[in-house]
């Protein structure tokens, strides 16, 4: 690869990006082999600043916080602790009088809220200015049960709510909030030190504001406090630590008999990897890159590309800030963008900028792995002796002509030989 040429088309990328959507400032990363392989920034933390952010600046990262929400439900599953067909009451009792919009409809379930399939309205603005709930007020809204735009288990219906009864469920569970479940069982066993749930970074390092564009000027964006909708959306994180993030997941490809030292098991990984529900008619991010399929997994997007295959990524937006992360699942190739102003477009630059790195021939978007087993398979078929050949040609001739006397066409079978 062309790695110079490559980072700095990327480079150029996240200039016209910054025009395109006014943002004040935004930090980015390209994930080569498995590591950060070029970082930067443009614009500035905060409005009036001369600070530039970089891969240590924490931004929210808004819905991409979904990911770690699904991955603490996992790790307590293969802990034995709940099950993903468990009806969700079962572990939120503050969810009792939550019912299916139909007579017919089934129990919500843990795996109904993990894939997007309960059928729960959307509700992106209103969720998005409640991060901040009070354990009381999240009481309420559980009580005052849901709007539904469909049955559950029917079709995809992005649900911030349902993130939010899925957080409930790990603290009941646990016995532990669930931003502490998640800072104890992943963030800190992935020595994700520049993660947390509020701005004040572990670390020490510098977080940005965020803003949003008033009469032609940037005004900031006060951050809303981290409170019960904060599995939904609320993590501050960095592009340095979303590295991490991405090359954890992305290692779970392909299955192997190698440690499996967690702090989530791969097979849980790869599990969230996979479309759960298909989401029809969904467009690309620009009309040339539109994914032949596309769904949603376990608190991340995953669609068929067309020139790439599969990919995974998710946005995140609140008031202030908003992300993307992507990659290709075995592949160590991805790309992360955070911005410091509302709803930031930051999905359409990381899929243009995987068409910059297979533009300057980054091998592992050119050759798809194969596992080892493959391999190995192949190797042996290659290495049977030549008289094997002879057998099975003879098996043919004389099957076959079995076959034609019984008015059966022989090459149907071809294979078993």
């Amino acid at each position: 690869m062309r790695s110079d040429e490559a980072f700095a088309d990327i480079d150029a990328l996240v200039a016209a990006a910054v025009e395109r959507e006014c943002i004040p400032g935004v930090a980015y990363g390209v994930i080569v082999e498995g590591a950060l392989a070029h970082a930067g920034g443009l614009g500035v933390v905060v409005a009036g600043s001369s600070m530039t952010p970089d891969e240590h600046t924490m931004f929210r990262i808004a819905s991409m916080t979904k990911s770690f929400t699904a991955a603490a439900v996992l790790l307590l599953r293969d802990e034995g602790h709940l099950a993903l067909d468990d009806p969700i009451a079962q572990h939120v009792p503050e969810l009792a009088e939550l019912r299916a919009p139909t007579t017919d409809g089934p129990a919500i379930t843990v795996r109904h809220l993990l894939t997007m399939s309960a059928g729960m309205a959307t509700d992106d603005a209103w969720a998005d200015r409640h991060l901040d709930a009070d354990r009381d007020a999240m009481d309420a809204i559980f009580r005052s049960g849901a709007t539904f735009a469909f049955g559950p288990g029917v079709a995809h219906c992005y649900s911030n709510l349902g993130y939010a009864m899925l957080g409930r469920a790990v603290g009941n569970v646990t016995g532990r909030p669930c931003q502490d479940v998640i800072a104890e069982r992943l963030l800190r066993p992935l020595g994700m030190n520049e993660t947390s749930w509020t701005e004040a970074s572990p670390s020490g390092g510098a977080a940005a504001t965020g803003h949003r564009l008033l009469d032609g000027a940037w005004a900031t964006e006060p951050a809303l406090a981290d409170g019960g909708f904060a599995p939904m959306g609320g993590l501050w994180s960095t592009v340095s630590d979303l590295a991490t993030w991405v090359r954890f997941l992305s290692d779970a490809f392909p299955p192997r008999d190698d440690a499996d030292d967690g702090p989530l098991r791969r097979s849980s990984r790869r599990e969230m990897q996979q479309i759960a529900r298909v989401v029809p008619g969904a467009p690309g991010p620009t009309a040339a890159a539109s994914p032949a399929v596309q769904g949603y997994g376990m608190g991340l997007r995953v669609s068929l590309d067309a020139d790439l295959g599969l990919m995974v990524d998710h946005s995140g937006g609140l008031p202030g800030f908003g992300s993307n992360m992507r990659w290709l699942p075995g592949r160590h190739v991805g790309v992360v963008a955070l911005a410091n102003v509302t709803y930031a477009n930051m999905r359409t630059f990381t899929r243009d900028a995987f068409d910059v790195l297979l533009d300057h021939g980054t091998p592992a978007l050119l050759v798809l792995p194969v596992s080892v087993p493959l391999a190995e398979a192949a190797t042996r078929r290659q290495a049977r002796p030549r008289r094997f050949a002879r057998v099975r040609l003879l098996c043919r001739l004389e099957w076959g002509s079995r076959l034609r006397r019984c008015g059966i066409r022989p090459w149907l079978f071809c294979d078993r030989f």
